[in-house]
């Protein structure tokens, strides 16, 4: 790499650093007891760190050396995510997202999604379609055309139409991830459990499972709710019949009370064994 290159690399990885982490150039400057118009120049590819300085600018920012050279695009100095960073064209924060959700559910869709490759670029084109904007107001709007190509002059009609390609493919994209999960009963059971972990009050599951006594107080709140007028009036009513009833909801009741505390019960083991609260 020649001395101009470098130069340009180290400014604009500077650049780029000093404006994602808001640091500002005389705190460099002082870490690295030097003016802080030296910092500038290095800033503005006008002068080259030493071998010691470009070190310290590293640890200064948390990145590698190597990022500031312009050798990799990771901004970070762990060795492992750089190399898996430079090896999918990912940026550290993806990388690292997908390392900490490590759940069934999360890599099942970012897997369809990476597999899929008509769905992943029509979200895509949808996603970036302002490009075409972009486009019209850059150099490359002098070079000659596809003759297929119509929405460099329209891109409002580029934006719907990948709109609306990707709302046609989604519903068949759809029905292939749900004969997936049914075809996986291991997938389908793993994601209803996390998706009960999203939406299950754990409080209240911990209150059933510690307050269990093995029957209920519903059937009977249910039949004085059902029979308020009969009872408050002192109407006859067939109360054989009614007892009958009563016992099957009592029944009913119980089953219910102590299936919700197994699955409460399970539930929370779960939790326990994948260290959760």
């Amino acid at each position: 790499m020649d001395n101009i290159s470098t130069k340009k690399n180290i400014g604009y990885r500077l650049a780029t650093l000093f404006n994602k982490t808001n640091k500002k150039q005389k705190e460099l400057a002082g870490y690295l007891e030097v003016k802080p118009n030296v910092v500038s120049y290095f800033v503005n590819g006008e002068r080259v760190p030493n071998t010691e300085q470009v070190i310290k600018i590293a640890t200064f920012f948390n990145v590698s050396t190597d990022y500031l050279l312009g050798l990799t695009e990771a901004d970070t100095s762990n060795k492992d995510l750089q190399f898996v960073c430079d090896y999918t064209g990912l940026n550290k924060n993806a990388v690292s997202r997908l390392h900490s959700e490590k759940s069934e559910y999360f890599s099942t869709v970012i897997n369809f999604l990476l597999e899929n490759k008509e769905l992943i670029k029509s979200l895509g084109t949808y996603l970036v379609s302002s490009v075409y904007e972009e486009y019209k107001n850059s150099d490359y709007i002098h070079l000659p055309l596809k003759s297929k190509e119509v929405y460099i002059n329209n891109p409002s009609l580029a934006k719907k139409v990948a709109y609306s390609n990707l709302l046609e493919m989604l519903p068949q994209q759809k029905e292939k991830m749900t004969a997936e999960i049914q075809n996986n009963p291991a997938l389908k059971e793993t994601l209803l459990y996390r998706l009960a972990e999203n939406i299950v009050d754990i409080n209240k599951c911990k209150f059933i499972v510690n307050d269990y006594q093995g029957w209920s107080d519903e059937p009977l709140e249910k039949f004085y709710e059902e029979h308020y007028d009969e009872i408050y009036n002192y109407t006859d009513i067939d109360f054989e019949l009614e007892s009958i009833e009563y016992e099957r909801l009592e029944e009913e009741a119980e089953a219910k009370s102590r299936k919700q505390f197994e699955v409460a019960m399970g539930f929370l083991n779960n939790l326990k064994k994948a260290g959760e609260p």
